[in-house]
């Protein structure tokens, strides 16, 4: 099976926006900042989601350096 660096995975990109979208949303909480009661990012989380799903589906390499 071929590999390549993780950095180059559309999985880890989908992966680490999510997690910036999903702390936009806590931020809120704290800071009131009422970006994350938006449509619009559930409507990126879900995108990112599927983006997520779809990469994995579809990866025919393995990671290098991940533990």
């Amino acid at each position: 099976m071929d590999k390549k660096g993780w950095l180059k995975s559309k999985t880890f990109w989908s992966d680490v926006l999510t997690i910036g979208v999903a702390i936009l949303q806590i931020s809120d909480q704290y800071f009131g900042t009422h970006i994350g009661n938006s449509q619009a990012l559930s409507g990126i989380l879900g995108v990112l989601g599927i983006l997520g799903i779809y990469g994995r589906k579809h990866a025919d390499t393995k990671l290098e350096g991940v533990i």
